[in-house]
């Protein structure tokens, strides 16, 4: 498997204040000194685009926890005859988020 280039997760959603309806994705390290966020979404308008786009910064946060749990996911299953095709599945994915594919 190759090295991931992505910053390393713990990631955190940041919620915009009163006056910038702007969400951020980031780490508790960058927040302490004040580097660049990983991510930021603008969230001015309501309704389905305003939930949609909290919506996906909690998935874009959750990443490096889901890439994690695949590639143990990943490991266990090259030791599974019976599970090849899921086994090709994952790597696809993981390959995927490396960028890839």
């Amino acid at each position: 498997m190759n090295k991931v280039k992505f910053t390393k997760g713990k990631w955190v959603v940041v919620d915009g204040d009163n006056f910038s309806k702007e969400i951020e994705i980031t780490t508790n390290g960058r927040l302490e000194t004040s580097k660049g966020s990983i991510c930021e979404m603008d969230i001015a308008f309501g309704g389905k685009h305003g939930i949609e786009q909290m919506a996906n910064a909690h998935l874009i946060a959750v990443a490096p926890d889901m890439y994690k749990e695949l590639s143990e996911l990943a490991e266990w299953l090259k030791y599974r005859e019976d599970c090849k095709l899921w086994s090709e599945r994952v790597n696809n994915l993981l390959a995927s988020a490396r960028g890839e594919k």
